[in-house]
């Protein structure tokens, strides 16, 4: 080997070398250039990284920023309706938009209330087909929304009311949820629910007075073809202000008005060819104990009424509007007076109709 080394380097000198020496310099180079090349490939095949393009990838969209003023979670939220009673909850709708490219794990609804005036009470789902969310007292607790998509929730939300005078309640919407195991929070005010004002009238019948004072007249119980009198108070009471009220009702067969009244306020008549009384009040304020009237009727029960309790009113009924709202309150009264006397402690239970 030695031999052909050698026999091939004095060839290559007597040729070339020794007549030129810019031969030997390329040659010297180029044995240069073969070597550092065979150096660098047994290196390489040496040293061989383990390359993982997906985890590549992952980690470029882990690490992408998101911009905190367009968060990942977009939440639309509306009320059915701006008023409410409060024993009634309001209707929520949610809608949850993820405008990620990765799922949202670990996503939580939390509602706040802003003042004290006002608790929530329970949440409860409409839709029954929402079975993968999980009420924990009154938190949501959502499966992973994924990559694009978008999901609507409707609730219903009770509320305690700690202070009768407050009549809005201001509320708000906490969020939190991960992106790679990134934690994002952020809240939302959601619109301001209006607890609607409740008006209640009370039509209460008496023989004798709550203080025992004898009001009426007449057999009691009463009897078929004898005259009873009875006065009949009717009272309104509203915790918030109304406007246009008025109350109605019909005098039974065998019941007749008489002439006696008191009106503490509003404007009160009487059509007896309709047989209906109407009470009016232009504005009822909220937490005054002076809207009553009071009016006296005479039962003459028939034959055919012995062994009955008698109604004293009938088809009675009233009406408002709210001021501070946009709806008309109108309601049956759902205890009209009868000769039973439910009110009368003196002379309670005895209404049905003797011979």
């Amino acid at each position: 080997m030695l031999k052909l080394i050698n026999h091939h380097w004095q060839y290559r000198w007597e040729r070339f070398y020794n007549k030129n020496k810019w031969h030997l310099i390329l040659d010297l180079l180029f044995l240069v250039l073969i070597f550092t090349l065979l150096a660098l490939l047994a290196g390489l095949s040496i040293y061989k990284p383990a390359l993982n393009l997906n985890n590549s990838l992952s980690s470029t969209v882990a690490n992408t920023p998101i911009d905190l003023n367009n968060p990942p979670l977009n939440i639309e939220t509306s009320l059915a309706t701006s008023s409410a009673n409060i024993e009634d909850g309001v209707n929520l709708k949610i809608i949850l938009t993820n405008n990620n490219d990765r799922a949202l794990n670990k996503l939580e609804l939390k509602f706040s209330v802003l003042l004290n005036d006002f608790s929530i009470n329970r949440v409860e789902l409409i839709n029954k087909t929402d079975t993968d969310i999980l009420i924990n007292d009154t938190d949501l607790i959502l499966p992973d929304l994924a990559a694009n998509s978008k999901r609507e929730i409707n609730l219903k939300v009770y509320f305690k009311n700690k202070n009768n005078d407050s009549k809005e309640i201001n509320w708000s919407l906490n969020d939190s949820y991960s992106i790679n195991n990134q934690n994002f929070t952020s809240e939302i005010n959601l619109p301001i629910v209006r607890i609607a004002s409740v008006l209640s009238v009370e039509a209460r019948a008496y023989y004798n007075s709550p203080q025992g004072d004898q009001l009426g007249a007449g057999p009691l119980p009463p009897l078929v073809g004898l005259p009873t009198n009875y006065w009949i108070f009717v009272e309104a009471k509203a915790d918030g202000n109304f406007s246009d009220f008025v109350y109605s009702a019909r005098l039974p067969k065998g019941v007749e008005i008489t002439g006696n009244r008191s009106v503490l306020s509003g404007d009160y008549n009487y059509n007896k060819d309709s047989r209906e009384l109407i009470w009016r009040i232009p504005l009822v304020e909220a937490n005054l104990s002076d809207y009553r009237i009071g009016f006296e009727v005479q039962l003459i029960p028939t034959a055919n009424q012995t062994d009955k309790i008698l109604p004293l009113l009938s088809s009675a009924h009233y009406s408002a509007q709210e001021i501070s709202g946009d709806k008309i309150k109108i309601n049956e009264d759902s205890v009209s007076p009868d000769t039973n006397l439910f009110y009368d402690t003196i002379n309670k239970g005895q209404g049905e109709v003797s011979k």
